[in-house]
């Protein structure tokens, strides 16, 4: 579920709005939270070409799927935010890990037990 909230600001041709969306939680790496959590992510309406260097900083809500996500928590704790960007989102497409242009390569391919290992070294 995505939540928009339109805000008066205006980058390039677009609008920011903020989103928030309620995240399903399996598992903590470090830190405590509940099994859900309230995710805002901030994007541009309507979206800049895909090239358009805008797109990482304001990354937009995130797709239906399964995320390793690194998050730090807003003022409010019941809210979290994105560390870096896109260099904090790990999709994972067939049981593996994907690391993004932006990301920590290290991670790409691997499974969730092996980053379960890698993260805990």
């Amino acid at each position: 579920m995505k939540h928009q909230v339109r805000t008066n600001r205006q980058v390039g041709r677009g609008r920011l709005v903020n989103y928030e969306q309620i995240v399903n939680i399996k598992h903590v790496f470090k830190g405590n939270t509940s099994s859900n959590l309230s995710l805002i992510t901030t994007g541009v309406n309507p979206l800049p070409p895909p090239r358009d260097p805008i797109n990482k900083r304001y990354t937009g809500p995130l797709a239906e799927g399964d995320y390793l996500l690194f998050l730090s928590s807003l003022k409010q704790n019941s809210f979290f935010r994105l560390n870096s960007g896109f260099q904090s989102v790990y999709p994972f497409i067939n049981q593996k890990m994907i690391a993004l242009e932006e990301g920590f390569h290290s991670l790409n391919g691997l499974t969730t037990d092996e980053v379960t290992s890698y993260l805990s070294q």
